[in-house]
């Protein structure tokens, strides 16, 4: 049963994100932005090659394949490996580690098949931005801070 829960949540976390890509990309120019809630949050629609906050996106394209395409997928395995080893019961930290799955592969989905990865998500107050993002990446940050949050707990230590 674990493991369908965290196929149904990838299954769900990767198609909203391509899929809400796929409408950025249809219909939006690139830099192309549209406010939506006037002062706090806009649709725009960005192309990073780099990481997050476009961290190394003026590096090589040898060294961000290595970084965002090789990197991504040891890194995916070894937390597949470690949710193997987590109890069913830990639901809060198996959810969390299912997130922080589900948004590698979408935003790995983008950097084979694009390249990069689309950004579109442009949140900010007066002139001060917060870097675009998109599914994937909350679906990382969300399941990050689960981990976290679940490391606290007592029901989630290890010892």
């Amino acid at each position: 049963m674990k493991y369908i829960k965290l196929i149904i949540i990838a299954v769900i976390i990767i198609a909203v994100d391509q899929m809400t890509k796929r409408i950025i990309i249809n219909n939006f120019s690139l830099f192309e932005s549209v406010s939506v809630i006037d002062g706090f949050f806009n649709l725009i629609y960005l192309q990073n090659p780099g990481g997050a906050f476009s961290f190394f996106a003026e590096k090589s394209v040898l060294l961000r394949n290595i970084i965002f395409k090789i990197l991504p997928m040891i890194v995916i395995f070894l937390l597949f490996v470690f949710y193997k080893t987590v109890p069913s019961s830990y639901k809060f930290l198996n959810f969390g580690l299912s997130l922080i799955i589900s948004g590698a592969i979408g935003n790995l989905i983008d950097r084979f098949v694009f390249g990069f990865v689309i950004d579109f998500l442009d949140f900010y107050i007066k002139n001060i931005h917060w870097p675009a993002f998109n599914v994937a990446d909350s679906a990382i940050s969300i399941g990050i801070v689960m981990v976290l949050i679940s490391s606290f707990t007592k029901k989630s230590s290890f010892a």
